[in-house]
């Protein structure tokens, strides 16, 4: 006989969440082509994925990216929703709900030009500034005789500046390194014990809140001859320190240093692009581990019209393609040559639903009145929104 089980609670508000994060999400053109923009110089969120791409693109001077959207991903997620709806029936403890918002907004100043004559590169480099605020959220089964609940809140905002200079070396190519330094405000919540119905009460608990500041430093560098370029930054260098509260204790968890390598290609109306993580990245979601890898493939038609697909997935050892393989794809509209307005889609393969998920005596009856047997949901689903000002 199983003992009965309760729902874990995780909700945080992030830039990068403790004990090393995934990367994240900017924009609608890198998450349409596998997530990956750490080499893709044309892109308004240089400073996001990789700052030296801040002074790699010449045909424009200023650029101005904001970005919204939200994703979700889970395991067993219908076996999750069955039992928090009925308040104590048990289900499968293999289960958890995994749902995060990323938005941001940017804008990136080139400061250089180049020379008619030589046709070598002068000028100061580029400058960039953006802020970016993180939602996530986790939802997860936890064995307990008094139908207990834990319940974790992480709430971070990130201030970022930038700067990059690139070096022409004509044949030889185009290298370009940069810096970024960001300003994060943070506030977590943590508590345990308590019953699912607890949280809005737990949440509005000022003693149970820890507030905190803290600075990153990320390094960038992108190399690119005739047509193809290699980027590699580094995140969260400076390894900060996140504190966070447990009752009446006080616990810590490190951002670790992120790495990973880009590669891109492009030529007239193609563009390739492949990212992947170097480093194995522990995070909050499933107290898992991320990997990822991904990439894709862009076509740029005629009259601003634009029309990308990719894959991704994650390889990190401890569940390699747990998740399966996810797919994306995107539109892009370009107006006057100015305003690029970008849609994007994520969503996996593997699929989650029905109602025999749940096991149990009281199942079937109860459960069909909330999600149809027949119906299936995937296991991993993101949509984001980017629109781009360019001139």
């Amino acid at each position: 006989m199983t003992r009965p089980m309760r729902l874990v609670g995780l909700c945080a508000l992030i830039y990068a969440s403790g004990e090393a994060l995934e990367f994240g999400q900017m924009g609608g053109v890198s998450p349409a082509m596998g997530g990956a923009g750490v080499a893709l110089e044309d892109s308004a969120w240089g400073l996001y994925y990789n700052p030296a791409l801040l002074d790699m693109d010449t045909r424009k001077t200023i650029k101005i990216g904001i970005s919204v959207g939200a994703r979700a991903s889970g395991h067993n997620l219908p076996s999750l929703v069955g039992a928090t709806a009925r308040d104590g029936v048990p289900f499968s403890i293999k289960n958890g709900l995994y749902m995060s918002t990323q938005d941001g907004v940017a804008l990136q100043l080139r400061m250089d030009h180049k020379d008619k004559k030589t046709k070598v590169r002068k000028g100061l480099g580029a400058v960039g500034i953006g802020l970016f605020i993180n939602a996530f959220g986790q939802a997860q089964s936890l064995k307990s005789s008094t139908n207990a609940m834990a319940l974790k809140a992480l709430g971070l905002g990130s201030l970022n500046v930038g700067y990059a200079k690139a070096f022409d070396f004509k044949k030889g190519g185009t290298l370009a390194l940069g810096a970024s330094v960001g300003y994060m405000y943070s506030m977590s919540l943590e508590a345990s014990g308590q019953r699912f119905s607890k949280i809005r009460t737990l949440l509005s608990q000022k003693n149970l809140r820890e507030k905190q500041s803290h600075f990153l430093l990320d390094l960038g560098m992108v190399y690119k001859i005739v047509g193809l370029s290699v980027g590699v930054v580094v995140k969260n260098v400076n390894k900060p320190t996140i504190r966070y509260k447990m009752g009446n204790m006080t616990k810590q968890a490190v951002i670790g240093p992120q790495a990973r390598l880009g590669l891109a290609y492009r030529w007239r109306w193609l563009d390739l692009v492949a990212d992947i993580d170097l480093t194995s990245n522990k995070t909050l979601a499933f107290d898992g581990y991320s990997r990822m890898v991904g990439g894709g493939i862009g076509f740029n038609f005629p009259f601003g019209l634009g029309l990308r697909f990719g894959a991704m997935g994650d390889i990190a050892k401890q569940q390699v393609l747990q998740q399966g393989v996810i797919l994306t794809g995107g539109l892009r509209y370009t107006i006057l040559n100015l305003v690029g307005i970008d849609l994007s889609v994520q969503s996996g393969l593997k699929r989650m639903g029905g109602s025999k998920a749940l096991q149990g005596a009281v199942q079937e009856a109860l459960y069909a009145q909330l999600v149809p047997a027949t119906l299936k949901f995937p296991n991993y689903f993101s949509l984001r929104l980017g629109l781009n000002v360019e001139f």
